[in-house]
Parts: structure tokens; C-alpha cells; sequence
């Protein structure tokens, strides 16, 4: 007949469940990590993929515009326009030297909303904004206040005879407002070259 020692099976039990506890918080604990990395990581490609076609639109709005624009003429110098701060300029662009096509104030930034669940996007610039509906509708309006707005503020720059005499650089930086330390990291910035 086999005695056995109860005292030592009970011992042997406890210091079982101890371990496995021990490896099972840590297996929770590894997950719930992962799990806001995958969070976090979501989050910067959600920015980073808004980034990319805001500045692709506004090259796009710029390339559409004719040659006399203000919006896209480099009245003095090489560059108008910045890609580091919000600068605004009194523009008279010109056809030929004794053609004025037009003179306006250009700023070359914009602010833009996204709203993530409802599709509206609002535009604003100089003071007026500008909203587009999910259906298309677009529209003056005064900018939304959803919880779950994206915003984001572009700036552009516009270079006279780059990369070769006759061609305008323009080139389009979007900078991610989040209000935490994404900002720095979700910065894109785009180029084109028009004749």
C-alpha cells in the first residue's frame, strides 16, 4: 500500500498555480501590448493615408488652374510661398509683360476637417469655408465641430524655372493636427513639376 504525504501534494499544487498565473498575466500582458501597438500603428496610417490624397488634391487644384493665375504665380524672385510657416501674398500675375491676368491676396496654406464617420469634409481658407457632404453637395458653411474631425493643415510652395527655365515646382506639405506627438511624425510632403 502507497501512503501518501498530503501536506507536500498541497504544496506542490499551490506553487503549480503560482506558475501558471504567472505565465498566463504574462502572455495578457505581451497581447495587450500588441494590441496597442496595432492601435497606434492603425491610427498613423489612418493620418498618413488622409495625408497622402489631401496632397494630391491640392496639387491637383493647382495644376488645373491656367497659367496667369495668381494662385499659382511666382511674381518676384524664384518662390512664393512656404513650406515651414503661413505666408500670404499680394500676387499680380502676368501672360506676357504687358498683360495682367489678374491680382489677388494668395495665401499658400488652408486648413482641412475630415469627419471620419459621417464622409463631410470642410476646407477653410482666409476666414471662408468651404464643405463638401458624402453626396457631393459642396457648399460655404461655417466649419463642423464632430468629435470625430481629422484635422490637418497644408502649406505649398510654388518655384519659378525648376527643374529647368520655363517649369513651375510646386510642392505641398500636410501636417497631421492631433495634439500629440503624432504631429511631428505625420508629416507628408509631395511635388510636381508643370510647365
Amino acid at each position: 500500500m502507497l501512503i501518501r504525504n498530503t501536506k507536500h501534494d498541497r504544496g506542490f499544487s499551490m506553487i503549480e498555480a503560482i506558475v501558471a498565473s504567472a505565465i498566463l498575466a504574462t502572455g495578457l500582458l505581451a497581447i495587450a501590448g500588441l494590441l496597442a501597438n496595432l492601435a497606434s500603428t492603425t491610427n498613423y496610417s489612418r493620418y498618413t493615408g488622409t495625408q497622402t490624397l489631401l496632397a494630391s488634391e491640392k496639387l491637383e487644384d493647382l495644376n488645373l488652374l491656367s497659367a496667369c493665375d495668381p494662385d499659382i504665380a511666382v511674381p518676384a524672385g524664384s518662390t512664393s510661398g512656404s513650406l515651414t510657416s503661413d505666408q500670404s501674398q499680394t500676387v499680380n500675375a502676368q501672360a506676357g509683360p504687358p498683360q495682367i491676368c489678374g491680382s489677388e491676396v494668395v495665401n499658400y496654406f488652408d486648413d482641412v476637417q475630415i469627419s471620419s464617420e459621417a464622409g463631410a469634409i470642410t476646407e477653410t481658407n482666409n476666414g471662408v469655408s468651404i464643405a463638401q457632404t458624402p453626396n457631393g453637395e459642396v457648399k460655404t458653411t461655417a466649419p463642423p465641430t464632430s468629435s470625430d474631425m481629422l484635422l490637418f493643415h497644408r502649406r505649398w510652395i510654388i518655384e519659378k524655372d525648376q527643374p529647368i527655365p520655363g517649369a513651375r515646382r510646386i510642392t505641398v506639405v500636410v501636417i497631421a493636427r492631433t495634439g500629440n506627438a503624432l504631429d511631428q511624425a505625420a508629416t507628408f510632403q509631395t511635388t510636381l513639376v508643370r510647365q
